[in-house]
């Protein structure tokens, strides 16, 4: 029996980091936050990445972040949210809490300099499923 795969897809919002790759200089001009329709952290990262690079520089800036950074998981978060404890009010604003939350541990700051940037990625993720 195969599994579809389409049921693990769900979405998460990347928050590439700031890295200086002699390699790949156009790095630094793309857009380092961004949604994206995945199956897991690399797959996130990497649909981001290759929007805006070419598949080889896509690529090694892959290598850089697992070998340099020690891996994915810090740079992609799902947004599949789990509601069971919450009333219906606090539900939005559990969701930017936890990706203001994420960005300040990629990008350092405070949680609540993200709330716009949160708000507007929670609306862009919302239109995703529509």
């Amino acid at each position: 029996m195969t599994k579809n795969l389409e049921s693990y897809i769900e979405p998460y919002v990347v928050a590439l980091p700031n890295l200086n790759i002699d390699e790949v200089p156009e790095y630094l001009d793309i857009e380092k936050i961004g949604i994206t329709l995945a199956s897991s952290e690399a797959d996130a990262i990497g649909n981001c990445l290759f929007r805006q690079l070419s598949r080889q520089n896509g690529r090694i800036v892959m290598v850089q972040i697992r070998e340099i950074l020690k891996g994915y998981e810090r740079f992609a978060m799902s947004m599949t949210f789990s509601a069971r404890n919450l009333i219906p009010e606090n539900i939005h604003y559990s969701k930017v809490i936890n990706v203001g939350a994420f960005l300040s541990g990629v990008y350092g700051g405070k949680d609540s300099s993200y709330e716009k940037q949160a708000r507007e990625i929670i609306r862009k993720v919302g239109e995703m499923r529509h």
